[in-house]
């Protein structure tokens, strides 16, 4: 088996087992629909998590969706009910509990820097832009939730150079949990802007849940966020935390200024380059400004950034044509 992210041993001391012998993993799965070969299937229930805000259950169960899971390969099964005793199964308690306890265990082996980014809009984008440059782990999709961001953390690999990891919101609370499982290296809120604004009080209460995003950042770590957030930013940092921010102000880290509608001129104390605008765009420009700012704080040169390609990534800004109607 080939990209082996999980021994069986280092499943069994991050979930507090007897080492014994199991089949090596090569990813993590929790939908038995897209599951590849050499996966561990991690059967979850839709029971309510209050802690998460989920109050009701969902009446599915991912211990009815072992079979089709190892029909498609799966090497083994992480369950809470004994299930089918042909299958390489480890049980324990609760499957949700042990996603999120084998999710601490992978980020304590972390030595790499790790990115975590918040914001209302241009989290994915962000993402993919700063890994076409960094070339390190990145979570999947728009996996920021409570599942999501356990189970990226879990298909990591051990040896990453960089991983970076999104983090979202839908009620007060559920940011501080997740960027306290993640403890970035650099934290980064993009924007706070009206997205579900309709769970909270008003946009000061937003604002304080996107910025919560530091509360799990390291003793030494970076906290990046545009120009109007700097201040508010400040006031949550320890002394040995550091802010960046990025925006179109003299004053920024990083300063950009769009000279087109695909080409952008960001400057730093030390560099100016110009780049391309993946996807064209005032509010991708804005994106690249931030993205830029993390490289400056993991000790890349402003030029890295030239290379960038000019395409946003898969999902984000593409066009797509349904039909054409003659006149």
């Amino acid at each position: 088996m080939s990209n082996v992210i999980w021994s069986w041993s280092e499943l069994c001391r991050a979930l507090g087992k007897s080492e014994g012998s199991g089949p090596d993993v090569s990813g993590i799965s929790v939908d038995s629909r897209t599951l590849e070969p050499g996966d561990l299937f991690v059967a979850l229930t839709g029971k309510p998590r209050p802690e998460f805000n989920i109050l009701s259950d969902s009446g599915r169960d991912g211990h009815s969706f072992v079979d089709a899971a190892l029909s498609r390969g799966a090497s083994a099964v992480l369950v809470h009910e004994p299930v089918n005793p042909k299958a390489r199964q480890m049980l324990v308690g609760d499957t949700f509990e042990a996603l999120w306890q084998a999710a601490c265990f992978r980020r304590d082996q972390l030595s790499c820097p790790v990115i975590a980014v918040t914001g209302s809009s241009g989290k994915t984008t962000f993402k993919e832009l700063l890994n076409q440059l960094v070339k390190g782990f990145c979570s999947s999709g728009s996996f920021n939730n409570h599942l999501g961001v356990p189970i990226s953390l879990m298909r990591t690999p051990a040896q990453s150079e960089y991983a970076t990891y999104e983090i979202g919101t839908n009620h007060p609370g559920e940011i501080r949990k997740l960027t306290n499982l993640v403890r970035p290296t650099v934290a980064v809120c993009l924007n706070v802007h009206e997205a579900h604004i309709g769970n909270f009080k008003d946009h000061t209460a937003l604002q304080r849940e996107k910025l919560s995003i530091f509360d799990g950042l390291l003793d030494s770590g970076v906290a990046v966020v545009p120009e109007n957030l700097r201040a508010a930013t400040q006031e949550k940092l320890g002394t040995e935390q550091t802010v960046m921010c990025f925006g179109r102000g003299s004053g920024c880290d990083v300063q950009y200024e769009p000279l087109s509608e695909s080409e952008v001129k960001l400057r730093s104390t030390q560099e100016t380059v110009i780049a391309p605008i993946p996807g064209g765009g005032q509010h991708r420009a804005e994106t690249l400004a931030a993205v830029t700012t993390v490289l400056l704080a993991l000790g890349f040169p402003l030029s890295i950034v030239g290379r960038i390609g000019s395409d946003v990534p898969k999902g984000r800004g593409n066009t797509i044509q349904l039909g054409v109607t003659s006149l």
